[in-house]
């Protein structure tokens, strides 16, 4: 398996990066400064005077609804505040830096690009307004900004990138799909790495990195989701505006719309109306050929009309359709039995995870269980009753886990957890909460009581030395191995480190431990490494007792 690229490799591959204005990086560095004045700002914006008609011209648009004309960029920034002036300042030095003149020709059309990144970052903010006001402004600067990665790869890898954009005509793949197949990474990675050199905080940068997967991982800050959320929206009302077949675009915004929960953003044709209101006014502003603008206006004019009349009948069906395909989706991933992510899921999470540990350098733990004497059961009850159990057993392990953890039936009556962000001592505890709840669960199968125990084996990604998602589960695998070997209703743990290491990091990790543990070495078979053990010991228990 190829070896993924980390963060600086990916950056190597991809030339000609987009830069950073001199005089955005003046303004963010002036903004940084404790003692940094409205009037050291406006003095900044001054010496380039094509930059402040435009600064004033955004801010006397309707999109900011002021009752009197601002007439100087310091009016400006006392009146609205350093961020307005320092979003649109960035907004409008990275377009104008980083403006290509180029056609559908080349296969990657320029004027498209910018028509609906200005129509993402109207809708962003129009959106935010309604859900939280306090962050529209950043949200103008992130729709503008969010497809930067795209900008980026195809200026910097134009031959690999036609290929990309062949492969998404030809299979109506989705564009960060497309690019992960070629290129090992896509424009989400690039447009975070960009946007955190540029030395924009979080705020800016991890909406970019998960704004066509918001719903990502756990930890995320619910105005940093949000922000995401709203970018996802965003793209797809630029694909309403700007993409043949509106009435699907819609009724997948619609879908989302209600999927994410904001409702206070008021009716879609509203917002289609003004966001085609204000777009005129900007369009100009950020000097994007566009072709002939009336002619684009009218376009959008025609697509809002459009919208408008679209049958109440006809959304419905759309967003019933949209529901139905996510079930249908959702209902492939799971094992029918348990309700359990089943086995193709779960090896799909964990390669998905294993890229995203190595490239940003984070904790991941596996954790594999096995009943025990679980044939025993089934030649005692019979095959409906071990069916019985499995499923008791996947739903105690549902309910244990964290919703950011994966939990699975791996196959037979074993089962699989992945844990992101998990460091191996809080794997362990989990995986002995997991036994001990399971150890005094009492199964009740047609007036019999059948209790089953598990033996669990736990195993810690390790930088440098898991050089693949494999490595992690023989390891996890061999760990399960042993709590079978060593008496069966156990939990063992495998910590692999350098020799010189080694009793090191067993007596860190064995020292948090809540319960008793026991090493053993072992050889891992790479030169250098070897492998520590340690193992909880469960107490006996009755296999089952009949209710009377």
């Amino acid at each position: 398996m190829k070896h993924p690229l980390t963060v600086d490799e990916m950056m190597e591959s991809v030339r000609n990066l987009p830069t950073l204005p001199g005089i955005a990086i003046r303004i963010m560095e002036a903004v940084r400064k404790d003692n940094s004045t409205l009037k050291e700002i406006s003095d900044i914006l001054s010496v380039d005077p094509p930059l402040s008609a435009k600064i004033l011209k955004a801010v006397n648009s309707p999109l900011y609804c002021l009752v009197r004309p601002v007439t100087s960029v310091h009016h400006a920034v006392t009146l609205l505040g350093t961020n307005v002036v320092k979003n649109l300042a960035l907004s409008f030095s990275i377009v104008q830096t980083n403006h290509k003149s180029g056609g559908a020709d080349s296969g990657f059309d320029y004027a498209l690009f910018w028509k609906t990144s200005i129509i993402s970052a109207v809708t962003s903010k129009l959106m935010m307004k309604k859900i939280r006001p306090e962050t529209a402004e950043d949200a103008f600067v992130l729709g503008l900004l969010h497809n930067i990665g795209t900008l980026a790869l195809q200026n910097g890898c134009p031959d690999q990138y036609a290929l990309v954009l062949e492969e998404m005509r030809a299979t109506q793949r989705y564009c960060h799909d497309a690019e992960q197949t070629a290129f090992g990474f896509n424009h989400m990675d690039v447009g975070e790495y960009l946007i955190r050199s540029w030395g924009l905080p979080e705020r800016f940068s991890i909406p970019v990195r998960y704004h066509h997967c918001p719903e990502g991982p756990e930890g995320i800050q619910s105005e940093l989701r949000d922000l995401a959320k709203v970018l996802h929206l965003s793209s797809l009302f630029a694909d309403v505006f700007t993409c043949s077949g509106k009435n699907v675009h819609l009724g997948v915004l619609e879908y989302h719309v209600e999927k994410y929960g904001f409702f206070d953003i008021g009716c879609i044709p509203e917002i289609t109306e003004e966001t085609q209101k204000h777009t005129a006014d900007m369009f100009p502003l950020f000097e994007i050929e566009i072709g002939s603008e009336e002619s684009y206006i009218r376009i959008m004019e025609e697509a809002r009309k459009e919208l408008v009349h679209v049958s109440e009948d006809l959304m419905e069906r759309f967003i019933e359709q949209s529901r139905q395909m996510e079930t249908l989706r959702e209902k492939a991933l799971r094992d029918h039995l348990t309700g359990l992510y089943n086995h193709q899921a779960f090896q799909d999470a964990l390669e998905r995870e294993f890229h995203r540990t190595q490239r940003y350098d984070l904790d991941l733990s596996v954790i594999l269980l096995d009943i025990d004497h679980f044939k025993q059961t089934n030649d005692v009850y019979g095959h409906l009753a071990g069916d019985h159990v499995l499923n008791a057993v996947g739903r105690l392990l549902d309910e244990t886990v964290r919703k950011c953890d994966i939990a699975a039936r791996y196959g037979g009556e074993e089962f699989a957890v992945l844990l992101p962000e998990t460091r191996p001592d809080d794997a362990f505890r989990v995986a002995e909460r997991i036994r001990k709840r399971i150890q005094t669960l009492l199964i009740d199968y047609e007036g019999t009581y059948i209790g089953v125990t598990v033996s669990a084996g736990a195993a810690y990604m390790e930088q440098g030395l898991d050089r693949s998602k494999t490595d992690l589960l023989q390891r996890a695998d061999k760990a399960l191995y042993l709590a079978k070997a060593h008496g069966r209703n156990r939990c063992v743990l495998a910590v692999q480190s350098k020799n010189s290491e080694m009793e090191e990091t067993f007596r860190a990790v064995a020292g948090r431990m809540p319960v008793p543990v026991v090493g053993q070495r072992g050889q891992s078979g790479k030169d250098g490494y070897a492998e520590m053990f340690m193992t909880s010991a469960g107490a006996g228990r009755t296999i089952q007792s009949t209710r009377h």
